[in-house]
């Protein structure tokens, strides 16, 4: 196929999904090992695939899609089962009063590495080709469980040979019912229910500036990008598109971030509305902390089962231990 024709093609969104299925590394075969507070568990009954700007990840303790989307079976986006059952967690709202122990998102059990979550990584660097970034090895990210990440700007990253620790702090933000009574200028913040979202149940300051991205984007563009909030009769942006889909997404960070009408007046925008993207009055987002160190070939008994089948110069090689 030559360039000109590459220009015109049409993507329809199950073209978009299985090629990205055929070309990403499956989370069987990324994940390794999994633990969670020392115990070991399937990685295929702790992760599932998540649609973001980085092609297809793997989500750990992401509520399943119809608690994230109103409605999730007229998008178009990723159909995966859940092995735990999810609740109806909302920043503002918490944890259903009949919430099991097993139920997603799970709590952890306490501080510390023992507590938490380990997971063995495999690069796979043989079958390496087409990167996004200049180097090789993991990207993660710490987000809410009913958002969706933006991992390419982002993200944090894992060399592989290493292993990792990370101390996550939450940061916690709650609010009284007597804030309602300030102005809304004033308080600079929203509850759930004084801004409701077209495709999120939740309202949070990242999930409503997604959706207004998307909604610019789709206006200007006559598009969206495939990791967007979308209809599933929504037109897939191809190669002809991508200069307008990247200034439309340039724009609204802008717009996001600068209060004055600098943007709106630079880019003839004066007309539209703002997104208006408070953050909310409850939120809950999240602070790390990294250190690392080289993985040894000499692995001892007691942590044999990280190689898996693996020989210890390929787990030197490729993989990673992220704590």
């Amino acid at each position: 196929v030559n360039d000109a024709a590459l220009e015109n093609i049409t993507i329809k969104w199950k073209t978009m999904q299985s090629f990205m299925v055929n070309v990403s590394q499956p989370c069987h075969e990324l994940l390794t090992g999994c633990y969670w507070h020392s115990e070991t568990f399937l990685c295929s009954d702790m992760f599932n695939p998540t649609l973001t700007d980085e092609g297809i990840c793997c989500s750990f303790n992401r509520v399943k899609r119809d608690f994230i989307f109103r409605n999730p079976r007229d998008l178009s986006d990723l159909n995966v089962t859940f092995p735990f059952e999810s609740v109806d967690w909302t920043p503002e709202m918490g944890y259903p009063r009949s919430t099991k122990i097993d139920n997603l998102p799970w709590r952890p059990w306490g501080a510390g590495s023992h507590l938490g979550l380990t997971v063995v990584l495999d690069a796979n660097l043989d079958e390496y080709y087409c990167s996004s970034e200049i180097s090789i090895g993991f990207k993660f990210i710490l987000h809410n469980p009913v958002e969706t990440p933006k991992m390419s700007a982002f993200g944090l990253l894992a060399k592989p040979g290493s292993e990792v620790r990370v101390v996550v702090s939450p940061k916690i933000m709650t609010a009284t019912e007597k804030l309602r009574s300030i102005p809304l200028k004033k308080r600079q913040c929203l509850f759930g229910d004084e801004k409701s979202l077209h495709f999120y149940r939740t309202y949070t300051q990242r999930n409503c500036a997604l959706e207004c991205e998307a909604n610019f984007t789709l206006d200007f563009c006559k598009c969206v990008l495939y990791f967007m909030p979308k209809d599933s009769d929504t037109r897939i942006c191809s190669r002809k598109d991508m200069e307008c889909a990247k200034s439309a997404r340039k724009v609204m960070e802008l717009r996001l971030t600068d209060a004055s009408d600098n943007v709106s007046t630079t880019f003839n925008l004066t007309n539209r509305h703002s997104c208006g993207c408070l953050p909310g009055c409850f939120a809950v987002d999240y602070t790390s902390k990294l250190t690392l160190t080289t993985l040894t070939d000499k692995v001892g008994k007691a942590k044999l089962e990280y190689l898996g089948n693996k020989p210890p110069q390929y787990f030197k090689k490729n993989m990673a231990v992220l704590h």
